[in-house]
């Protein structure tokens, strides 16, 4: 991987599990 792809999944993991978090917790 390149230093720009490991750049882009630094930045849209916690994006994933921000949003799975918050998913989670307003269906409950």
């Amino acid at each position: 991987m390149t230093k720009m792809e490991k750049n882009m999944l630094a930045h849209i993991k916690p994006l994933i599990s921000f949003h799975i978090l918050t998913e989670t917790t307003t269906n409950c």
